[in-house]
């Protein structure tokens, strides 16, 4: 189970606590899911270190972290937010701790498993949560500014050095139909204003991790809109955003003149390298397998390979705990992400391309397409159903890619890639191989083909509620039923 500490004392949180039990300080919203991301999580001393500097300078109030798949944005931001290791030297442990007690919210998109989360409306109100939570007054300022607005509010005094911390939000009900922008600007955007306006020398930092994930959400506005929407507000309320190396993303926040990036795939190399051979020496040291000799020059040639990615060392790493590769002879590697799940795929499928093999048009093709496309996750009721197969080949073609594919957490017992960059590769027609020239990519599976076995195949009886989040302790939530 992962670690999450209170920003103020450092006492271990239990699992959706709202407010540590020791101080009474509040803490910040980060699922489970999100909060193991930072258990491995090794270094990034650099990374810290130019968060911290932004936040005590007078300069841009918007930070972009910005990386390609694999690179940490969310392990990282996990790990500011109060989850992962304790840092390893002090000066580390006095910067995360100012971090962590300068955040007044935090909201993670995870666009394939938790599809709530990147509703605006549902965003808009975790924020509210989280501000009311950490500064005192602030669901009283909704209560004036916006009668309309039922709260129910539960005033809970918590000795913390004299102080009431603070008032908790219990039940929120805003009526039905409301926009997103109109609910944003009544429990975020207007509050603040008047909130600065009378404590004006308070700050306001809000972390959003993965905008890139919030622009998958079907609502006309995104929360990437009320993102950038937000950059007249005052200047004590700032954003710690982070994204996927993302135009789309990059093009909004453009208009943005306060705003700078810190690169985690192309930022400080030897920094990076740093990390990620850290992180290599570890997992190596833990390996229950028989390995070189010399492992310095096996941990180096790695870190080297890996190119700053840590989700292709990991996966790289689990293929030789789990034997599919030696670590004495690590020829040939193949470049990048994608080729990793092309070689893992073709070992699955050693008769792809031999007459009269059907298993990757039939089976695993529609199969893990089906997967690539279901949002929180694929019901394992429906799969059979979906890609017109016995249950019994269904289920047994799932034991075979375990590395692709993990179960869900959820009520419903459904399957999931276990990363967005599979379905990438799933999704991409054509990419790079070693030799520098660009091919078809033989294990294409179509999103559109995907949804059309789906939508037809799925009856009013069948549908299923994929997606139902609450807030721990709040009885705020949403839903989103999905038959695609």
């Amino acid at each position: 189970m992962a670690t999450v500490r209170c920003a103020q004392c450092g006492v271990v949180l239990p699992d959706g606590a709202r407010f540590c039990a020791n101080c009474g300080r509040p803490g910040l919203y980060l699922p489970a899911l999100i909060a193991e991301r930072a258990d491995g999580l090794v270094g990034r001393a650099w990374a810290l270190d130019a968060v911290w500097q932004w936040l005590r300078d007078d300069g841009p109030r918007c930070l972009l972290v910005s990386g390609g798949p694999g690179s940490g944005k969310t392990a990282l931001m996990a790990w500011l937010a109060g989850a992962g290791p304790r840092p390893s030297g002090p000066t580390m442990a006095t910067q995360l701790a100012e971090v962590r007690q300068r955040l007044s919210a935090a909201h993670f998109c995870i666009a394939e498993t938790h599809r709530g989360s990147v509703d605006p409306g549902r965003f808009t109100r975790l924020v509210f949560v989280q501000l009311a939570d950490h500064h005192k007054l602030y669901a009283d300022l909704v209560k004036q500014l916006a009668p309309e607005i039922v709260l129910q509010i539960q005033q809970e005094f918590r000795e913390n050095w004299g102080q009431v911390t603070g008032l908790i939000v219990q039940t929120l009900n805003v009526g039905p139909g409301r926009p997103a922008e109109a609910l944003f600007n009544t429990l975020v955007r207007d509050p603040l204003e008047a909130y600065l306006d009378k404590h004006p020398n308070d700050r306001i930092v809000i972390l959003v991790d993965a905008l890139d994930e919030a622009l998958t959400s079907l609502d006309p506005l995104t929360i990437v809109d009320l993102v950038t929407g937000a950059a007249d507000l005052p200047k004590q309320v700032r954003w710690l955003l982070t994204t996927r190396d993302d135009l789309s993303v990059s093009d909004l926040l453009s208009p943005r003149s306060d705003y700078q990036i810190l690169d985690l795939a192309r930022g400080r190399r030897s920094d990076q390298q740093r990390d990620l051979h850290a992180y290599v020496t570890g997992r190596l040291a833990t390996q229950p397998v028989h390995l070189p000799k010399s492992g310095a020059p096996l941990a180096e040639a790695l870190t080297e390979h890996a190119n700053g990615n840590f989700l292709y060392i990991r996966f790289l790493l689990d293929e030789i705990e789990a034997g599919h590769r030696s670590p004495a002879d690590l020829s040939g590697l193949p470049d990048g992400l994608f080729g990793l799940y092309r070689d893992h795929l073709l070992r699955l499928l050693p008769n792809l391309g031999k007459r009269g093999d059907r298993s990757w048009p039939d089976l695993y093709r529609p199969l893990l397409g089906c997967i690539a496309v279901a949002t929180p996750a694929a019901p394992r009721a429906l799969l059979a159903h979906w890609i017109g197969q016995p249950e019994t080949e269904v289920r047994d073609a799932l034991i075979a890619p375990r590395r692709l594919v993990d179960d869900d957490p959820g009520p419903d017992g459904g399957v999931r890639l276990y990363h967005r960059s599979m379905a990438d590769f799933l999704h991409t027609e054509t990419f790079r191989y070693a030799d520098g020239r660009r091919r078809p990519n033989r294990l294409y599976a179509s999103a559109r083909d995907a949804h059309e076995r789906i939508s037809p195949r799925t009856s009013s009886s069948a549908a299923t509620t994929w997606t139902s989040i609450t807030t721990p302790g709040t009885g705020i939530g949403s839903s989103a039923t999905s038959t695609a």
